[in-house]
Formats: structure tokens, C-alpha cells, sequence
């Protein structure tokens, strides 16, 4: 869908994505191996933490498999360093956030090509070139390899970090924005060539969308975004960031307001980023409840229970 391009744009960054196809949908993994047929790949390594049916839909294709069960998994640097290199031109990472974000270590340390196969609790920069690991102090993000093709399936119901209960009203504002961006020119021509592929290829299957699909999708042009300009920074897997800090604090509100909120903070700084680029300090999600934070004269954690119990808007954030 959207091909590789390292050349400098105008604006002064260099965009790149190499994704060639996202499918969402409820029987995604299905179209996997004819994916893996197109490209002519002969031997694929598929990550996993168990035995699935991936695995077997790819060997009666004919394609030569091997599975990667990568048991007692923990998503760390040393535990993706340590996988022992196996033959094979393209890892298929199929699992969990914390399985791909391994993989994608795995597969920029040994040069393969990366298909991205999510079903449970992924979050935007799930479908970006980053991989969320413990350096053994913190978490930090690596860039590494980005996908050539993303696959999400979405009757995985029960998943906090998926947003398939968000409101359309949220969905609408993000939709909004990219409108305005692609159709009133506030944007750089590269910026806009790839917001036009990604909103072409939304729209056309818009109207046959549920509304679980469309927030999925809305995921992965995040984390597409995040590839393309290259930096975490601007929107830091922003849902997931912001419910882990409102779970940590053990706010006694309702979770799917809880979605809401983090979501929308992270439209926000998206928004705010492709608007002003260049100051990209004003779309950071910290920066923002810090900014809050001296406004009103109340320490961070507060400014996230408020949040929280809607005391207060996300429109307090600098734009």
C-alpha cells in the first residue's frame, strides 16, 4: 500500500514506511499465507508462544515454516538478543505487544523482513518500526524493523488496549483532522502524499467497517505515523501510556471512559505534531499533563485522576 521512500522531503525530515498491505478484519490471519505466496518467500519463521493454526495454513501453502515458540517470554533486550538466529527470509510475528516487540528486535538484528500478525492487547506503536523492551532499568523504545505487511484480527473482545468501545465522536474528531490536513494543505507534500494513501484506503472500506475495525485501524495509522516521521516522541503509544498511568494510580472510574481519554490525548498530539513539526516539544503526551500540571498549580498524578473524573479538558493542553 505504501512503499519505501528515504528521500529528504522539503520540510526538512525524511519519511519513510514500507508497509505493502493491512488488513483488518475478523478472519485476517486467513489471508497471511497468501500474502507470504505473493511476495515468494520460501522459508518463514514464525514467532509464537504456542501451536496455532497460522502455522499450518502457512506449510499447506507450501511454504516452508518454521516455528519460534518463544516460551517464558519477557520483553526485554537481553531476552531478544539472546534467540538464537535461525534460516529464513521473513519473520512472522503472531501474539501479543510484548512477542512483536521481540520479534522486531529479532528481525532488525539479522536483517529479515517482519510481518505483523497482532491479536491480543496491541497498542498504536504495535504496528510501528519501534519495539517497546526493558533495557534493564526501564522501558525504552528501539527503532528497528518496520513491517512489511500488518495483519489484526478483531474478535478479540476483551482486550483494554484495543479501544473497540471507544465513542464515534472520538473517531469522527480523528477522521476530521486528517480531512483538514490532507484537503487544506496544512501539511508538507510528502506529509500529504501519505495521508491521502492512508485516508483513500480507510474511506473506501469505511462504509463496510464495524465500529471495532475502524478503531483498530485508527491504532495502526498511528503507529504507521510513527514510522513514517521516525520518532515516539510525539505520541509515546499515547493510549497505552495514559491507561497504565490512570491503572497505576488505581483510579475508581469507569475504564472505557478511561480509553476515551487516553485516545484522545493521543489524537491530540498527533494533530498538533503534522500542524507544527518543527516544535515538536508541544505535541509530547508529558509535556502536555505537565503543562496542565503549572497551569493549575496541582501536581501530574492529579492532573491524570482529573482527568480521569473529567474535571477538567484535554483542550488544556498547549496547541
Amino acid at each position: 500500500m505504501l512503499q519505501e521512500n528515504f528521500l529528504k522531503c522539503e520540510c526538512g525530515l525524511v519519511h519513510s514506511v514500507s508497509v505493502e498491505k493491512i488488513e483488518i478484519s475478523l478472519c485476517a490471519f486467513s489471508c497471511v499465507a497468501d500474502f507470504l505466496i505473493k511476495k515468494k518467500y520460501k522459508k518463514v519463521l514464525l514467532f509464537c508462544e504456542s501451536e496455532n493454526e497460522l502455522e499450518n495454513q502457512i506449510r499447506e501453502s507450501g511454504i516452508d515454516v518454521k516455528s519460534v515458540i518463544l516460551s517464558n517470554l519477557l520483553a526485554t533486550e537481553y531476552y531478544a538478543k539472546n534467540i538464537k538466529e535461525e534460516e529464513g527470509e521473513v519473520v512472522v510475528a503472531f501474539g501479543r505487544e510484548e512477542l512483536i516487540s521481540v520479534a522486531k528486535y529479532y528481525a532488525f538484528m539479522w536483517q529479515k523482513q517482519l510481518v505483523v500478525c497482532a491479536n491480543k492487547n496491541f497498542a498504536d506503536f504495535t504496528f510501528s518500526s519501534f519495539a517497546w523492551l526493558f533495557d534493564g532499568v526501564q522501558f525504552c523504545f528501539y527503532k528497528t524493523m518496520c513491517p512489511i505487511a500488518i495483519f489484526a484480527e478483531t474478535k478479540e473482545k476483551a482486550n483494554k488496549y484495543q479501544t473497540y468501545y471507544l465513542s464515534s465522536k472520538i473517531l469522527t474528531m480523528f477522521d476530521n483532522e486528517f480531512a483538514k490536513l490532507v484537503y487544506k494543505e496544512d501539511a508538507c507534500p510528502r506529509m500529504q502524499d501519505f495521508l491521502k494513501k492512508t485516508m483513500s484506503f480507510y474511506v473506501s472500506k469505511n462504509n463496510k467497517m464495524q465500529l471495532e475495525e475502524r478503531n483498530v485501524w485508527t491504532l495502526v495509522r498511528l503507529g504507521l505515523a510513527m514510522t513514517f516521521f521516525g520518532e515516539t516522541k510525539y505520541f509515546f503509544g499515547g493510549d497505552k501510556v495514559v491507561c497504565d498511568m490512570l491503572k497505576n494510580l488505581r483510579i475508581d472510574a469507569d475504564f472505557l471512559e478511561l480509553e476515551t481519554i487516553a485516545l484522545k490525548l493521543a489524537i491530540n498530539s498527533y494533530a498538533c505534531f503534522i500542524k507544527n513539526p518543527q516544535n515538536y516539544h508541544v505535541a509530547n503526551l508529558n509535556l502536555q499533563i505537565k503543562h496542565a500540571s503549572r497551569l493549575l498549580s496541582v501536581p501530574q498524578t492529579e492532573i491524570i485522576k482529573r482527568l480521569a473524573k473529567n474535571e477538567i479538558s484535554c483542550a488544556t493542553a498547549p496547541y
